[in-house]
């Protein structure tokens, strides 16, 4: 699943369910920021007179559940901003400079009115909903790294190994195949079937200690690439039908290659407008039907020949393994969104690696109670990878042996196995770029501050 979600939260600031335009309000919200410097000296002569000019592209819209989210019409990014950003933005026409908005936010009786300001005023031009503050200090993290050969050679590395091409009219069709007839696969009665197949999917392990026939890898690859091609677009189907489901939009769909193997995407961002549970369960539904299709194959393995049953094992437990991957919390996959939306912590991984950064350069307070999610994600998540890095390679030299008739102590063997590691290695390393990118970024900034 292809997500363009960024977050972005004040300070000491809490979302709230108002979304009123504030030019004639008269009270603040209960959660306004209790900030105590109230004084116009904490911003600068330059600052105080610059007049902020609200990016045209952006609009404030209300999410399901009464989050302030920032819309980019051409980019399709989603900004969640807090209560006292989104009334800062309301209050950027194009006129008021930010002294006349932080004077407007003192006759509302907002305590840190001027500070307020100022720093809602830098959220705004860090993810381009204004034009750019008039001083330095601001902006965006990766600003740091601009000039760094290390960040121009990975970039160069991304854009070669990393290829995707997207048609953006397809919400239209995808429409029309849910009201035709995918809908009803959201039906009481099909989502039970479902799950019990989900539940059957089980029946692959003991199914793997028996004895099966070799089967000629040669023989059936064509179908094995099939099926793999096809159950990767289903997977995308079922984020998309099940976001048509919540009726909202999917903005583009495509495919690509990511580093070392293809990949198919929908970009499910309009379901930031959804409630947290909506996208949780659009999360969750390509890794629900993944299951539900072994199950499938489990049933077909358990009356059919053994031939046919052996290649039916080896293809529910394929579905199996890319599921574990697929819900790791460690990766930015479907388990990771899930996570991420169930915790209410949109940048859950990021905050994770900055704790660990603090752990690296020794500061203090690293280990604090307002840490505690991060410390147990990041160490948890750590011990999910690596048994999953070990379950792979012992799977690989079990399905070998007692599908393929290989001898696990072969040279063919071992290579495979290698193989297999390496590219979950780097699909690992290459998911994990972003974050590390964000971090050295922090430090190489003048001011530390993303």
């Amino acid at each position: 699943m292809y997500l363009q979600i960024s977050t972005v939260i004040a300070n000491g600031e809490m979302p709230v369910s108002l979304f009123t335009s504030v030019s004639d309000q008269t009270r603040l919200p209960r959660c306004w920021p209790a900030i105590c410097h109230d004084q116009a000296e904490c911003m600068s002569r330059a600052l105080k007179n610059f007049v902020p000019f609200p990016n045209p592209d952006l609009a404030l819209e209300r999410a399901d559940d009464g989050r302030n989210v920032l819309v980019n019409g051409r980019t399709n990014t989603y900004t969640e901003v807090s209560e006292a950003v989104a009334i800062v933005w309301s209050l950027c026409d194009g006129n008021r400079s930010v002294d006349g908005i932080a004077a407007h936010l003192k006759a509302m009786k907002a305590p840190g009115a001027y500070r307020v300001a100022q720093r809602a005023i830098e959220i705004l031009a860090s993810v381009d909903a204004i034009a750019s503050l008039p001083h330095r200090g601001m902006g965006s993290a990766a600003n740091g790294l601009r000039d760094s050969p290390l960040l121009r050679l990975t970039n160069v590395m991304k854009r070669i190994l990393t290829v995707r091409v997207s048609y953006k009219g397809a919400d239209f069709y995808l429409d029309l195949c849910y009201r035709g007839a995918l809908r009803w696969f959201y039906a009481r009665s099909s989502l039970v079937a479902l799950v019990l197949l989900a539940v059957a999917s089980l029946g692959v392990f003991p199914l793997l200690t028996r004895e099966w026939p070799a089967i000629s890898l040669i023989k059936y690859l064509p179908l094995i690439i099939a099926f793999e091609v096809g159950t990767l677009l289903l997977h995308e189907l079922a984020h998309a039908m099940t976001v048509k489901h919540y009726g909202r939009k999917v903005l583009s769909v495509g495919v690509g290659w990511f580093w070392v193997e293809p990949i198919a995407f929908v970009d499910t961002t309009d379901m930031w407008l959804a409630s947290r549970w909506a996208r949780v369960a659009v999360s969750l539904a390509g890794p629900t039907l993944d299951l539900s299709i072994a199950g499938c194959l489990c049933c077909i393995a358990i009356f059919s020949d053994p031939e046919v049953a052996a290649l039916a094992v080896l293809l529910a437990s394929c579905q199996w393994l890319k599921c574990a991957y697929n819900m790791s919390p460690f990766l930015e996959y479907d388990g990771y969104y899930a996570l991420s939306n169930i915790l209410n912590k949109p940048h859950l991984r990021r905050d994770s690696f900055t704790w660990l950064f603090q752990i690296a350069g020794r500061k203090p307070g690293w280990l604090h109670k307002r840490f505690l999610t991060e410390i147990a994600y990041s160490v948890l998540s750590l011990i999910y990878l690596g048994v999953l890095l070990g379950l792979q390679a012992h799977y690989a030299l079990f399905a070998l042996h007692k599908l393929f008739g290989l001898n696990p102590q072969s040279l063919t063997a071992a290579t495979m196995v290698f193989a297999s590691l390496l590219v979950a290695t780097s699909l690992i390393a290459a998911g994990l770029w972003g974050d590390i990118r964000h971090l050295v970024g922090q430090r190489a900034t003048p001011d530390g501050s993303s």
